[in-house]
């Protein structure tokens, strides 16, 4: 099994994930979720932003664009795909404790080239902290992924 890095975002990451590290976050968002191709193919991606109030904001890739470079190529519906419940944000708070995210470096990830990127940001008092991991599991990715999953089509 690969040894797992932890470590500063690189200052040159890939285009895809440099898109999305350069998004800007609303104001009212307070947690974004981007599960981004690593690979040749820039499908499946998808991704959603929560609301502080639960809403759940979730779109995925189409297939008609091919530019690589572009990890989303539609916007995020201006109405609520669905919402969690206060149980459910309870338990995405719980996990970023757990794992004591706001104190992450911001990578975590083991050596290879296909795969994909879970990236999560979170929109702390004005502050955003982004945490990308790369062929990771843990509790708060196993969390959103259920969460984008019931969604897709």
């Amino acid at each position: 099994m690969p040894a797992v890095t932890r470590d500063t975002i690189s200052e040159t990451p890939r285009p895809r994930l440099k898109a999305i590290l350069d998004e800007t976050i609303p104001e009212d968002i307070w947690l974004v979720y981007c599960s981004v191709s690593a690979g040749k193919s820039v499908h499946p991606s998808f991704r959603f932003s929560l609301s502080r109030n639960g809403k759940v904001y979730f779109v995925e890739r189409s297939k008609k664009n091919k530019d690589h470079k572009v990890p989303f190529d539609k916007p995020l519906p201006k109405k609520p795909s669905s919402s969690l419940s206060a149980a459910q944000m309870a338990t995405i708070e719980a996990s970023l404790k757990d794992l004591d995210f706001l104190h992450h470096p911001g990578y975590e990830g083991v050596d290879g080239r296909d795969g994909h990127y879970d990236v999560v940001r979170i929109n702390q008092d004005g502050k955003i902290h982004t945490v990308v991991y790369y062929a990771v599991k843990n509790e708060l990715v196993d969390q959103l992924e259920k969460i984008a999953n019931a969604l897709r089509h």
